[in-house]
């Protein structure tokens, strides 16, 4: 679905650049420096990007309410999740530990 470009100055904020990848995941794999090192595939140089870069983002590849509502929710949740496994939590507990809302 394309969707329309907003309007000089974007005054209702939309959410142009929508991260494909979680940025706060993306932070967990950078080195000191916050840099993140890439390889594209049939490249056979890697790179250093921030996790913020454009390269990991989609142009309003969905709509506004999905950005700012239900994917912030999943999102969250996920980190939540994450911050337990990275922390050592051996079990993720019942299913109701993924429910989003």
């Amino acid at each position: 679905m394309k969707y329309p470009a907003p309007l000089p100055g974007n005054p209702r904020q939309f959410t142009i650049d929508q991260h494909v990848f979680p940025t706060e995941s993306l932070n967990r794999f950078a080195d000191k420096e916050g840099f993140l090192k890439v390889r594209r595939t049939g490249q056979g140089h890697t790179f250093r990007l921030r996790p913020t870069d454009g390269m990991f983002c989609a142009k309003r590849a969905w709509d506004e309410r999905s950005e700012k509502h239900l994917m912030k929710q999943i999102e969250g949740r996920f980190q939540q999740i994450a911050d337990s496994v990275l922390s050592g939590r051996r079990s993720l507990g019942s299913r109701a530990a993924f429910r989003v809302g």
